[in-house]
């Protein structure tokens, strides 16, 4: 599923917030930030939460969600 396509599944279940769970991972041919970037751009218009939490850092559900970027801080 392409980013963009991940996006509209969020908002055709109604998803309070949606956590792109592939983001960080060199798994293809492209640079491995351009997933979350697109998602990130495409989701920002909507009116739909993002959780975009660090490489191991945990989510606590009753606590506000992750929402920084951290991978421009990396290569």
């Amino acid at each position: 599923m392409y980013p963009e396509e991940a996006v509209q599944t969020a908002l055709d279940v109604n998803t309070k917030v949606a956590l792109p769970v592939r983001a960080g991972f060199k798994l293809a041919m492209h640079h491995w930030k351009d997933p979350i970037r697109r998602f990130t751009k495409e989701i920002e218009h909507k009116k739909v939460s993002l959780c975009t939490p660090q490489i191991g850092e945990l989510v606590e559900f009753n606590e506000a969600f992750p929402n920084k970027a951290w991978w421009d801080n990396f290569e």
